[in-house]
């Protein structure tokens, strides 16, 4: 029996590279691959890389900056004539730069090639590329949730789509998928759901509600979630506050964060950027507003922030901007430094204007963390964004405003479940704050509450 082995690598010093729940892709191939297979998953979220002989090995990484330590696993079998296949956003946008270090690139989605890579490699015959770039046999398979057994995830990742249709300059996904947005068949989700037990759900998709391109398929998923009693987590665009009757429904369904890609709260960066949702609903209301909008429903958000555009113009309105954001009522926030990725618009016109700074690749792939300022910026030093990034970590995530927040949520929400489970999704996901000397009481503490919840 040939052995397949399934790595999630992680790169070695990473603002948030942490991550709990389970790598769906590794879940996909394992239920896409016969059971002629052996199959071992390696995360190294979990445990670091250690060799594991095997026949063949598949690594995902769709994070910039941890493809380097995609590139070194991938040598250290490639050592031992053990071919190896690499998938994720970054490969998928250069893969002429990932066959370099790997036997063969899958672009874009595994479901419609899988079979193929692996009748190839049992014949000895593994091409290059692989990939269904023009997504024309698309559709979204249950993983086998079985491998993910090694380790303790707290939460169950769950695909109910796939893409995005929006156009934001910094992101990277939609152009993968061409704009479109494509949907699972209903039942299958239900069915997917089904299969997890004694988890938390995590809702993979780019926007769960889908731009309300189909509301009322929303709303069908959601009352049949209801019945299952799960807890659930997804991102979300900002106009859900304008849907008052499916925040209901994600309240009575078991939603416990609704994590938002706000990027900034003026109009100037909003236009610039293509965010024309954010720019519609933030011309008509408060960020409080639409926070305080959401808390009705006792649901924590959490909000995405990033510095650094060309409509930044001084590093002391930025500083006022994140004093706007503080007040803003927002369970938690993240701030991200701006960073042209593979994929983006904004890479593209960066590249054109010659202003990426680090490009000597593939090693300063590594900068590409969402921490490190890697081009020229406009109205301000480089280095001056780096040390905006470092104070702002170092006081907006201290301690006493990490438990100040804490606090708010419970008495925003009134719901100490999910201020709770807030807390762990923080505390996993944040190097800066996990160490924290009350974090093994609290994650107690809520280990305790969803006990108590079945």
């Amino acid at each position: 029996m040939k052995k397949l082995l399934l790595i999630n690598p992680r790169a070695a010093s990473s603002f948030a590279g942490f991550t709990f729940n389970e790598p769906l892709v590794l879940g996909v191939l394992a239920a896409l691959t016969p059971d002629t297979y052996e199959i071992e998953i390696l995360d190294e979220n979990f445990e670091r890389f250690h060799y594991i002989p095997c026949d063949i090995v598949a690594i995902t990484c769709s994070m910039t900056t941890a493809i380097n330590r995609a590139y070194f696993i991938s040598s250290e079998y490639q050592k031992q004539g053990i071919p190896t296949i690499i998938g994720g956003l970054h490969a998928s946008y250069l893969p002429d730069e990932a066959s370099q270090y790997f036997t063969s690139v899958v672009i874009g989605d595994a479901e419609s090639v899988w079979e193929q890579v692996l009748m190839d490699f049992e014949n000895n015959s593994l091409k290059k590329i692989y990939g269904d770039v023009e997504n024309k046999n698309r559709y979204i398979i249950t993983p086998q949730r079985s491998i993910f057994n090694k380790y303790p995830y707290v939460s169950a990742s769950v695909e109910t789509s796939r893409g995005c249709n929006e156009v934001c300059e910094y992101c990277s996904v939609a152009s993968l998928y061409k704009h479109k947005h494509f949907e699972r068949p209903v039942e299958d989700i239900i069915e997917d759901i089904k299969t997890v037990t004694d988890k938390v759900i995590f809702f993979t998709d780019d926007n769960f509600i889908g731009n309300f391109k189909n509301k009322q398929r929303t709303i069908t998923i959601l009352e049949q979630i209801i019945p299952l009693k799960i807890k659930w987590a997804g991102f979300c665009t900002l106009d859900i506050i304008d849907h008052p009757d499916l925040l209901e429904l994600f309240r009575k369904s078991g939603c416990i964060i609704l994590f938002i890609g706000l990027e900034t709260d003026e109009s100037s960066t909003l236009d610039t950027i293509t965010k024309p949702i954010n720019l519609n609903i933030l011309s008509q209301n408060r960020l409080k507003d639409c926070v305080k909008a959401i808390h009705r429903f006792h649901i924590p958000v959490m909000g995405f922030q990033i510095f650094g555009f060309d409509t930044d113009t001084s590093i002391k309105n930025m500083h006022l901007r994140l004093k706007r954001l503080n007040k803003s009522g927002l369970d938690w926030f993240v701030i991200f430094s701006l960073t042209p990725i593979p994929g983006s618009r904004i890479r593209k016109r960066f590249e054109k204007e010659n202003r990426i700074i680090y490009n000597n690749y593939p090693e300063d792939w590594e900068l590409y963390n969402f921490t490190n300022a890697v081009f020229r910026t406009k109205n301000f030093k480089p280095e001056e964004l780096d040390e905006f990034f470092r104070q702002t970590n170092n006081y907006y995530y201290n301690r006493r405003n990490t438990l100040y927040r804490i606090m708010r949520t419970y008495f925003k929400t009134r719901s100490l479940q999910n201020t709770l489970l807030m807390f762990v999704w923080i505390t996993h996901n944040w190097i800066n704050i996990k160490h924290y000397w009350y974090s093994k009481y609290i994650l107690s503490l809520a280990k305790l509450v969803l006990r108590n919840k079945k």
